[in-house]
């Protein structure tokens, strides 16, 4: 398994985590109010006000930098008089490292452009693609989705994989799977992996969860998985646990793809 830098289950952010992320997409600065939409448009904050987030995230950038005066990475932005603008913010603009020769952006310049879904899809089947082949699975992706995406192998044994990506929405992750294609490939060697696609410190990362088809028949009849037209899938960080539908731990599923050499019959 490949050794991650950035882990889920550290993600449960502050609210100072929130700010820095939008700021991070923003080079020149937002208002408080801004700031405030971006977080809600985005889900990752609920519950509350736009009017009362931003006051929250005035008193907490106004905390830090007065905590933390000059080496605050928060800056308050600079009107044409001299003084400041009220409720404007950005980031400390950080020097860039050079590594070896090669310039590394920093965190500020790291921009996530949004992209279709049919992008989405494509890219968690090559991240699931990539991490089978660091666990030296011989890997093949199927050329019509017709409910199954990759086909892996490994010590004469076949695995049939559906691939399912959920962007991170106030630390969790919504899919839905069809029922009628689920049922179709309700077998002991098919298995679903869901890329949860999340930023962390400004950095795009990927986590997994692997669970055979099986596990999923199970928590559905369990009624931890709504039995309808489509399977409701939500995995969120609890603490220090992964959550399926707030109900079951699936934690022992998370980035284990040598879970799928257990059904090797």
């Amino acid at each position: 398994m490949a050794v991650f830098i950035f882990n889920l289950k550290t993600m449960a952010k502050t609210r100072k985590d929130l700010i820095r992320e939008i700021l991070c997409e923003y080079k020149q600065g937002l208002h408080v109010n801004d700031i405030a939409k971006e977080i809600l448009n985005r889900r990752m904050e609920e519950n509350v006000s736009q009017d009362s987030l931003a006051l929250k995230i005035s008193a907490v950038l106004s905390q830090d930098i007065k905590k933390n005066k000059g080496k605050s990475e928060f800056r308050r932005i600079k009107n044409k008089k001299g003084g400041y603008k009220q409720g404007w913010y950005r980031l400390k603009k950080l020097r860039k490292p050079i590594l070896g020769g090669i310039r590394i952006p920093s965190k500020s310049a790291i921009v996530i452009p949004s992209i279709t879904k049919n992008y989405i899809g494509k890219a968690g089947e090559y991240a699931v693609l990539s991490e089978l082949l660091f666990n030296e699975f011989n890997v093949s992706l199927m050329s019509v989705d017709e409910g199954i995406d990759i086909v892996a192998s490994k010590d004469n044994q076949f695995y049939y994989i559906q691939v399912k990506t959920a962007h991170n929405r106030n630390s969790s992750f919504h899919v839905a799977i069809n029922k009628k294609q689920f049922e179709r490939y309700n077998k002991a060697k098919t298995f679903y992996v869901f890329v949860l696609r999340y930023l962390l410190n400004g950095y795009p990362a990927n986590d997994f969860v692997v669970l055979n088809s099986i596990d999923i028949e199970k928590y559905k009849e369990k009624g931890v998985v709504n039995d309808g037209e489509f399977l409701g899938i939500n995995i969120s960080v609890v603490g220090e646990k992964i959550m399926l539908n707030d109900k079951e731990d699936i934690t022992p599923f998370y980035n284990k793809f040598e879970y799928l050499s257990r059904y090797a019959m």
